[in-house]
């Protein structure tokens, strides 16, 4: 391998040199600050720069003999390799890459995917990408605390009142804890948020539940391309066994009742009004003469009026109340 200096003279020495091995020659220069080294490995030149005259040379000689190497591999290309080659090249010439810069971004691309020999493949690189892409959409850039608010809005008219009270109060504390953008949260980010709340499996199950209909909501308006919390870990929760009353314990229990009480334990009892429900139960909802209890959606826990029969066992109990008005 030879080094040659032609031109101007620095130091005792003429510049710039030129190191050579069979055809192929680098160029090393020497200028203010550095030396640099003519470097066309990539197909087109850039300039590598060294502190010291001995770091320039032998990294020119580490590239004279890599583009050495390569001359000697494509003077020995097979028909097929060298047709490869034709096609590649026609590949990309719409999108005006030259195949040594496309092959060293695809690589480039393995190196930052993780990938070795054993595991590198053209369809993991292409979901990567797809991936990218779909993350990166165009979305609506919205903050968290925005989007809760936008989504309490209409709920408003669309679920019970103590629905919207615990959705509120599970939303905004998700949102006290995350002030950024909606899309750029992660599944691990709420991953490891509910895993820290320190709270018992169906409460923890509350909020997955809360925050994955927020995210829906979000990806319906254009604030995030998809839903994160669907890759949560859903929580399994324990229910212990629900005992029911005997006909002669609930008897006793309203014997025991204060008058005033009384009736709300019956409907409970003998109707299966939920107790958020008859907590915004008035008198005029429940006719005796009728047989039935009105639930209006603004009492139901689902929004949705129903009608709930009154049988002859609550009816007796109630008898004594007719005509009464107001909250029971």
């Amino acid at each position: 391998m030879a080094t040659k200096a032609t031109r101007k003279r620095t130091g005792g020495k003429e510049w710039p040199r030129k190191v050579t091995l069979g055809r192929v020659s680098v160029t090393v220069y020497q200028r203010k600050g550095g030396y640099f080294v003519s470097n066309y490995a990539s197909g087109k030149r850039r300039f590598d720069s060294y502190p010291t005259e001995d770091k320039a040379l032998e990294a020119a000689r580490q590239l004279v003999r890599q583009l050495s190497g390569r001359q000697v591999m494509a003077a020995n290309l097979s028909d097929a390799d060298a047709a490869a080659y034709a096609a590649a090249k026609q590949e990309l010439a719409p999108f005006n890459v030259e195949l040594l810069p496309a092959a060293s971004t695809l690589a480039e691309c393995f190196k930052l995917l993780h990938v070795d020999a054993s595991t590198a493949n053209l369809p993991s690189l292409l979901e990567a990408v797809r991936f990218y892409i779909a993350r990166r959409r165009a979305v609506t850039r919205k903050r968290v605390v925005d989007v809760v608010a936008e989504l309490l809005k209409v709920k408003e008219n669309q679920i019970a009142l103590a629905s919207l009270q615990d959705l509120r109060h599970r939303l905004s504390r998700f949102a006290t804890s995350f002030t950024k953008d909606t899309c750029d949260l992660t599944t691990a980010e709420i991953q490891h948020w509910i895993d820290e709340l320190g709270l018992s499996s169906q409460s923890c199950q509350n909020f997955r539940r809360a925050i994955h209909g927020f995210f829906e909501f979000a990806v319906a308006r254009g604030y995030a391309t998809d839903n994160p919390v669907k890759g949560v870990q859903k929580i399994k929760v324990r229910n212990g066994n629900v005992e029911v009353f005997t006909p002669d314990e609930i008897r006793k229990l309203l014997t025991a009742a204060s008058p005033d009480f009384l009736p709300c334990l019956a409907i409970g009892a003998f109707a299966g009004v939920r107790a958020e429900e008859r907590q915004r139960l008035k008198w005029e909802d429940v006719r005796l003469a009728e047989r039935h209890i009105i639930i209006g959606k603004d009492q139901a826990k689902t929004a949705s009026r129903r009608i709930v029969p009154i049988f002859e066992n609550l009816a007796a109990w109630l008898a004594p109340y007719a005509g009464q008005t107001g909250l029971i």
